[in-house]
């Protein structure tokens, strides 16, 4: 455990630095060793010998973090913390003392007075020659996990392999937004397993630090790094112009039922959201569609499905089982399917004539949290969401994993289309 933290300590002793001090930090690991301690997916997992190398390293990071003197620094040595459980509904992100104002972006004196602050200048980068990183990574295969990423057109990063091959770090070397500077950092990745990481971030638009304990490459882009507070629905990828046909138009209706030709039907579940407003909107389409479901086959649309709760989802699953007594389901799931519609696509795979189409999702179906709870750690520097739901065995074991579907569908034509012709294939060999 230490060769890690110390692993960690050499990239981060080449970033810029300001103070924060060792009794502070010391005060924040303490605090959040106790949240730690409570959760019940540390209760559960971390067991046995688990509870021994837990502790080595936790004392590995109290005796390194007297050679780390940033709150960059510091955050990355407590995330560490979070690599030991398999728990993606815990948050951990920095609380920054003032916030970029966006609608000033605009503003020169403005952002001439942000660069000449504390922030600005403190905020992590590394001197290297950036030209030469774009050229380098530009000649990297599309198909590696380093080369140019673009965060839509706010942010172009080079992320590169360290000295150490598990690290790999994002540097800006473009950005449309005028409180970025070139070789300040984006992005840090520690890659657990191929292809998969424990990712830091930062905000693009408020530049706060905040932590992506699955994240994972495929279709050459880092497929979770969306950041829901900037209001931006982009991820870093490297290929910008092809359109992504396993995602919905943020634009569509949440709730949807048509018939798409006349043996087959089509229904979008958006989420099984229990907040009063939302329960109620599922509610009512659940009432209009309950005794309309009367074709051959059944889609059933849970991509980007955000979750909710099993006694909102409990009568659509019911819903469709009954349907599949006599017909077919196609359930579309994607990498945005998380929590509750990863739980409800796993219910349905194990329904007769029910088969999952489309992608590998999310995996973030483990625990949850009944009361949005978070806690700010006695710096005032860091937050934490904090889980407090059990969870089931069998939902653990797809954590980061997510579920794979029993049928691929490619990117780069309508999902809709897809189906369809499978549908169309099958009844053919019928």
């Amino acid at each position: 455990m230490s060769r890690l933290v110390s692993a960690l300590l050499i990239l981060l002793f080449g970033l810029s630095t300001y103070s924060q001090s060792t009794t502070e930090f010391e005060k924040d690991l303490d605090r959040l060793l106790e949240i730690m301690k409570k959760l019940p997916s540390f209760r559960d997992q971390v067991r046995g010998e688990k509870i021994i190398r837990f502790n080595q390293l936790v004392d590995s990071i109290r005796a390194e973090a007297r050679f780390a003197k940033t709150d960059f620094e510091h955050f990355s040595l407590l995330s560490m913390l979070f690599h030991q459980v398999k728990d993606n509904h815990l948050g951990f992100y920095q609380v920054l003392n003032e916030y970029p104002d966006q609608s000033k972006f605009t503003d020169p004196v403005f952002i001439e007075k942000y660069k000449s602050g504390i922030a600005f200048k403190q905020f992590p980068s590394v001197s290297i020659n950036i030209d030469s990183l774009e050229a380098t990574l530009n000649r990297k295969p599309a198909d590696s996990i380093e080369g140019i990423y673009r965060y839509g057109n706010l942010l172009t990063i080079g992320l590169y392999r360290t000295k150490n091959p598990s690290y790999l770090e994002g540097i800006v070397i473009a950005s449309s937004l005028p409180h970025w500077e070139k070789g300040q950092l984006a992005a840090r990745l520690f890659e657990y397993q191929p292809a998969c990481f424990r990712a830091i971030y930062a905000e693009p638009v408020y530049k706060y630090f905040v932590l992506y304990a699955n994240e994972k490459f495929k279709n050459h882009s880092l497929i979770n790094s969306r950041f829901y507070s900037s209001a931006f629905g982009e991820i870093y990828k490297k290929k910008t112009a092809q359109k992504d046909f396993s995602l919905v138009d943020a634009s569509e209706a949440a709730f949807q039922f048509r018939k798409l030709n006349k043996s087959t039907q089509y229904i979008r579940l958006r989420h099984f959201s229990a907040q009063p407003e939302r329960m109620a909107e599922s509610q009512r389409f659940y009432d209009e569609i309950k005794d309309s479901l009367n074709t051959r086959n059944l889609v059933v649309d849970l991509r980007n499905n955000t979750g909710g709760a099993y006694k909102v989802s409990n009568k659509f699953v019911k819903l469709i089982r009954g349907f599949a007594k006599n017909g077919n389901v196609y359930v579309l799931i994607n990498n945005r399917t998380i929590s509750q519609g990863e739980i409800v696509s796993l219910q349905l795979k194990e329904i007769q004539n029910v088969k999952l189409l489309g992608q590998t999702t999310n995996g973030m179906l483990a625990y949850g949290s009944n009361y949005g709870k978070t806690e700010t750690l006695p710096s005032q520097k860091i937050k934490v969401y904090i889980t407090d739901m059990r969870t089931k065995k069998i939902h653990l074991l797809y954590e980061d994993k997510g579920i794979d579907p029993d049928i691929t569908l490619h990117n780069n034509s309508d999902w809709l289309q897809q189906v369809m012709a499978l549908i169309e294939e099958g009844s053919e060999k019928k």
